[in-house]
């Protein structure tokens, strides 16, 4: 996040899939990302632009949040995972 604070961004909704979904799309302009779980149960994140893993990656509890920005940023594609699918994470994303 630069000295100024986030400049721009977008909020958006995800429903997360049973096998590994884009949560969000690679940006190199990314300063902060924030994943917020909506859903009743984990919901797995991978940040290093590859497949979602079951049980794998960043856990996010229901009721969580996870907040990414520097020095842990990821510009890659993020993708998610849950077991049962189609459970909703709110994700907002700034440059």
């Amino acid at each position: 996040m630069g000295r100024a604070g986030i400049q721009t961004g977008t909020s958006t909704k995800v429903s997360v899939g049973n096998t590994s979904t884009t949560v969000l799309a690679a940006n190199d302009n990314r300063e902060v990302a924030i994943f917020a779980n909506d859903a009743d149960e984990t919901i797995y994140l991978n940040i290093l632009g590859g497949t979602a893993v079951m049980n794998e990656g960043i856990p996010v509890l229901p009721g969580e949040k996870f907040v990414m920005e520097f020095p842990i940023l990821s510009k890659s594609l993020i993708t998610g995972i849950c077991t049962t699918g189609t459970k909703n994470m709110a994700v907002v994303e700034g440059e």
